[in-house]
């Protein structure tokens, strides 16, 4: 009886075993009837491997434009292109020192150095070699849309003797916004009232305080800032959500803004998980912000089960506890 399963086993996977013999086979006689004996992959080619690897090529393709994509709105947001009394041509991107690794993949992609910025916690990646602007340029080509960085491109783009292209419009899987987002974007929750005691509390902890008992007095919003009120419409379009506002130092003179700028912003659960199937679907965005992302879901299900309302050192207190300190990244 074991001698009969066996023959039936074999009779059943001898097919796939000289599929793969045969396959294997092939591929060798490609590499050796290859006169450079080149190290570079192999194509997908002939009857073994046509229609597969051409999704594999088209795929890499795909998430290539994404990321030049959001590396345009990255500078568009916190980078400049420079050129230098000698014509000297650069581009730099300056983030908050927490974002370093977003910045360490700008240069294992391009090139350029990474280095703290002397008297502030943050970070500037700085690409100067003419070879490195080129391919910087010819990526993120017709994906500039801020206006003063526009015209800062176009000068570049003369210097390296490139036709400047003028931006396309903006789809809804464009890696553009989440670039925006991760340079001029921000996910807060907001508290509108508390004690006198908790309101002199200073930094991160302060703010942790103040959210663990602002009660019902908190507002989660997403939002980006920006002077140029287009761009933002023209993102606000491509989503099909959020609000614009415009924000006038009077209203707040502590903000980094001197002048006249614009807010888009959402809210709410729905507009939020939109937001969250953007970031899921263009699969593109490197910036610790993403980490309160993954959150948000914490923050509506603790709020529907109205964690923030329950009594002090309840168990459903201490949760909502737990995710404050979670939410500032602050140890228990």
């Amino acid at each position: 009886m074991k001698k009969f399963k066996t023959q039936k086993l074999v009779r059943a996977t001898w097919p796939l075993l000289f599929f793969k013999t045969q396959r294997r086979e092939y591929q060798k006689s490609n590499l050796s009837s290859n006169s450079n004996h080149s190290c570079a992959p192999l194509r997908a080619t002939g009857a073994f491997a046509g229609k597969k690897g051409h999704k594999i090529e088209m795929k890499v393709k795909h998430k290539d434009h994404v990321w030049n994509q959001w590396l345009a709105g990255l500078v568009d947001a916190d980078g400049c292109f420079l050129i230098s009394k000698g014509g000297q041509l650069s581009c730099e991107v300056t983030t908050h020192c927490e974002d370093e690794p977003m910045l360490r993949e700008i240069q294992k992609t391009l090139g350029g150095s990474v280095k703290p910025r002397a008297g502030s916690k943050s970070v500037r990646w700085r690409l100067t070699h003419k070879a490195g602007m080129r391919d910087l340029c010819t990526r993120v080509n017709g994906l500039i849309r801020f206006n003063i960085r526009l015209k800062q491109f176009e000068k570049v783009c003369a210097c390296l003797n490139l036709t400047c292209l003028p931006p396309a419009k903006l789809c809804k899987n464009s890696g553009y916004i989440a670039g925006l987002w991760d340079g001029d974007g921000s996910i807060t929750l907001s508290v509108q009232k508390s004690s006198a005691s908790h309101s002199v509390l200073p930094k991160d902890y302060g703010k942790m305080t103040r959210l663990i008992y602002s009660r019902g007095h908190h507002q989660l919003t997403i939002m980006i800032d920006s002077s140029d009120k287009t761009l933002l419409e023209s993102c606000k379009t491509a989503l099909n959500l959020g609000s614009i506002i415009t924000k006038n130092p009077s209203d707040d003179p502590k903000h980094r803004h001197p002048k006249v700028h614009y807010r888009l912003y959402w809210r709410g659960f729905d507009e939020v998980n939109l937001w969250k199937s953007y970031l899921r679907n263009v699969k593109a965005g490197r910036s610790v912000k993403h980490r309160r992302t993954f959150l948000v879901h914490d923050y509506f299900e603790l709020k529907a089960q109205k964690a923030h309302l329950a009594e002090e050192n309840s168990a459903l207190w201490k949760r909502w506890r737990n995710f404050c300190h979670v939410w500032y990244n602050i140890p228990k």
